[in-house]
């Protein structure tokens, strides 16, 4: 496991996987789903430790209710989840949900993609 670098490194992974706006976006989303429990979160194929989905069940009802925050709770969950590598697995796991439920169309983290219809 990764040592932790602390608050820095781990804003730096994010922004290296999505953009600003985009972060924002799959942070609310993430909360959203945080807030079914970790049982739900696994069958959608996103494997979080019950204490960390417990901790930080408050925190994603303060971010879906306040319809703001969703980059701040993804922070708080890489940093819950303890290494680079978990908070990764994490992101890619939610990337894969997204994906699921929303097409291959648009990505959270890429933005755009060319696809059937779309003229490119």
């Amino acid at each position: 496991m990764t040592a932790w670098a602390g608050d820095a490194q781990l804003a730096a992974f994010l922004a290296s996987r999505f953009p600003a706006a985009n972060a924002e976006q799959i942070g609310r989303i993430s909360a959203s789903l945080w807030m079914a429990g970790s049982t739900a979160l696994a069958a959608q194929g996103i494997c979080v430790p019950e204490t960390v989905q417990g901790a930080l069940a408050p925190a994603a009802m303060q971010t879906v209710l306040g319809r703001a925050g969703g980059a701040q709770f993804l922070l708080a969950v890489g940093a819950r989840l303890g290494s680079l590598e978990a908070f990764a697995r994490f992101l890619t796991a939610l990337e894969a949900w997204y994906r699921r439920e929303h097409g291959s169309g648009v990505h959270p983290g890429r933005g755009a993609e060319a696809g059937p219809g779309s003229g490119r």
